[in-house]
């Protein structure tokens, strides 16, 4: 049995819900492993930005399979993930050992932004492929 455009929207919220659901267990974690390597300062918001972008390219997907419109689906996965980045430093501040910083709360954000390339590929791609969506 394939799956028709309602049962694909429906699957699409799986692998953002999911991201999202391991972001927060891992920011639930006390002792967050340190690498026992050198690493550049700031390294950790190149993370937090790549692991939100992750996010924010999921939820572009998720809302572009369910009927959202093109521009709508940017701004929309950009807002979202910046506002679950929000979530995450609040969520933070109430674990034992972690505490909250709005620097990390901004790489989200910027990390969020990076759908906006994402997009552009996906759809020259599937411009290419003679596939549109909504």
């Amino acid at each position: 049995m394939g799956l028709n455009r309602t049962n694909l929207a429906v699957v699409s919220w799986i692998l953002p819900l999911g991201w999202a659901t391991l972001i927060f267990l891992l920011s639930a974690k006390s002792d967050v492993p340190k690498p026992d390597i050198w690493l550049p300062p700031f390294a950790d918001k190149i993370v937090h930005g790549l692991i939100f972008a992750v996010l924010s390219c999921l939820l572009y997907l998720a809302l572009r399979l369910s009927g959202v419109r093109y521009p709508s689906a940017i701004a929309l996965a950009i807002v979202l993930t910046s506002l679950y980045g929000i979530t995450d430093e609040w969520h933070q501040s109430m674990v034992p050992g972690r505490t909250p910083d709005p620097l990390d709360w901004l790489a989200d954000t910027l990390g969020a932004g990076l759908v906006v390339p994402f997009a552009h590929a996906k759809n020259a791609v599937l411009r290419r492929l003679g596939i549109s969506l909504p």
